[in-house]
């Protein structure tokens, strides 16, 4: 019995540290600026024929913008995001043990951004980007630690 319970003791403090580590992980990955080399369309959310039309219409701007967009998030919990030589500042946060970032911006301008990351290393990241009515699978790069 005594057997068991030190087992399981064991077992469950494995268990717990590995799930604390997760997090840690990623985000030791995720700092420094990314480039992205590939962007496709994944997904657009459920609206009507109309208004998938126009978000259709603008895919194709949208895609080319986020290849030359690059993304700096700092250690502090900050970020960049270049889009169309305009950088905006906000703030990010790790949700769900290290697989899902919040983007908030600094209030100047209106953008939410959420990232749920799909893989990710020390020199790249597959990410979908949820942007408004959009998903985007971005493969990012790693230009700088």
């Amino acid at each position: 019995m005594n057997r068991i319970l030190t087992l399981l003791t064991v077992i469950f403090i494995a268990i717990f540290i590995s799930s604390c580590a997760t997090s840690g992980w990623n985000k030791k990955y995720f700092i420094g600026t990314w480039k992205p080399v590939k962007v496709e369309k994944y997904n657009i959310a459920n609206l009507s024929d109309q208004q998938a039309s126009k978000i259709e219409e603008k895919m194709a701007g949208l895609i080319q913008t986020e290849l030359l967009s690059l993304l700096t998030v700092n250690e502090d919990n900050t970020a960049d995001k270049e889009y169309a030589g305009i950088t905006f500042h906000g703030t990010w946060k790790w949700k769900k043990k290290g697989t899902h970032i919040q983007f908030d911006n600094d209030k100047k301008i209106s953008w939410n951004i959420t990232i749920d990351v799909l893989r990710m290393n020390d020199t790249s990241a597959v990410v979908l980007e949820n942007l408004h009515n959009v998903a985007l699978k971005v493969t990012y790069k790693k230009e700088k630690k």
